[in-house]
């Protein structure tokens, strides 16, 4: 059944809140929340605030947006080290963009474990990690959202690019905390692989193999050039 598109209106202060789908009769399926708005009309300095999402998501979209962050500086600092210890060279690197990036350092890190199975196992695991995060990140960061309320609680859906499909399926709590902790588990994989004292359970070979790998730890906090990081006092 296709959801009904329902648009909600509260004239009321900034300091009130607006529960989300409270008193929706959801009896004949679906509810499709198209806006919310909140305002006091009769202050010009306080705007109406379109609420788009139920609450208890921006959590979750706040950190899976923050860990993919995380999980590409991780990438960014493998990368970078694998390269040097290959001896590649590749200036135009970090403008490729995310997906090049992804293959490059799968190459590169073929390359460089070359025989030792074990870390070649542990990359293809981040890489499950990775595309278990990565669609639900892209449609956070670049795609419009439809928020909405079934019988199974509230779920969003993102603008889909299939015209005969304008929006992806519902997305619940449990959807997105799948994709939060697989961007948390791709970001902490690829740090311990240039972190060892993290990552003590590798065997002797491949931590010995990773021993080769310079420390780029510094492309964590890059600094302009001709400048010096000052500690805080």
């Amino acid at each position: 059944m296709r959801p009904k598109t329902i648009s909600l209106r509260a004239a009321i202060s900034s300091s009130e809140q607006v529960p989300l789908g409270e008193g929706l009769d959801m009896s004949n399926g679906p509810v499709q929340l198209a806006l919310v708005v909140a305002y006091d009309s009769t202050n010009p300095r306080q705007p109406p605030e379109l609420i788009t999402v139920p609450d208890e998501f921006y959590p979750l979209l706040g950190k899976i947006i923050i860990k993919w962050s995380t999980m590409e500086q991780e990438m960014v600092v493998l990368l970078a080290s694998t390269m040097a210890a290959n001896n590649t060279a590749n200036p135009g690197w970090r403008r490729l963009p995310f997906k090049k990036r992804w293959e490059f350092l799968e190459q590169e890190w073929a390359k460089f474990a070359d025989c030792e199975k074990e870390l070649l196992v542990e990359m293809a695991a981040i890489a499950r990690d990775v595309g278990n995060a990565k669609y639900i990140r892209n449609c956070i960061a670049h795609k419009r959202i439809a928020p909405g309320l079934d019988d199974k609680g509230a779920f969003l859906r993102f603008e889909n690019e299939n015209r005969a499909f304008p929006w992806t399926k519902r997305f619940y709590q449990t959807d997105l905390t799948v994709a939060l902790l697989a961007a948390i588990s791709a970001g902490g994989r690829l740090f311990r692989l240039t972190n060892l004292d993290k990552a003590q359970f590798f065997s002797s070979q491949s931590i010995s193999l990773l021993q080769r790998l310079p420390d780029m730890g510094h492309l964590r906090l890059p600094m302009p050039k001709g400048r010096k990081f000052q500690p805080p006092p």
